[in-house]
């Protein structure tokens, strides 16, 4: 079944609008300087990687590994966030859901940046 859906209209209509689509989000976003944050569940350093204990297989080198999140770093996410306008990078190393993963740590930093809005009030 999951075979018949790979060229199903519905997709390849969705592939062929993917960089309109994602243009119109770009230029639709507005910079401001209301504070956010944005929590990124990237590993950066080698650090990050051996304190998760991930790679451990040996199939993905860490260097490569690295790569891929300085590439994702330097192209797409230091540009948002500045696009956004007045964002915190904030790292947390971990899967996808990170606030499944690390909940209380999720909730920290939230409640820390919550706490640093008082200067606005």
């Amino acid at each position: 079944m999951t075979l018949m859906t790979y060229d199903s209209r519905a997709l390849l209509s969705e592939i062929e609008q993917e960089y309109r689509n994602t243009s119109t989000a770009w230029d639709s976003i507005v910079t401001n300087d209301i504070p956010k944050i944005y929590i990124s569940a990237a590993y950066f350093t080698k650090e990050d990687i051996e304190a998760d204990g991930i790679l451990t297989d040996g199939q993905i080198a860490p260097e490569d590994y690295l790569e891929t999140g300085r590439d994702y770093k330097e192209r797409i996410l230091l540009p948002y966030l500045e696009k956004l306008g007045s964002c915190e990078l904030i790292n947390l190393p971990g899967d996808h859901l990170i606030y499944e993963q690390k909940p209380d740590e999720c909730g920290q930093i939230m409640r820390d940046f919550m706490d640093g809005l008082e200067q606005y009030i």
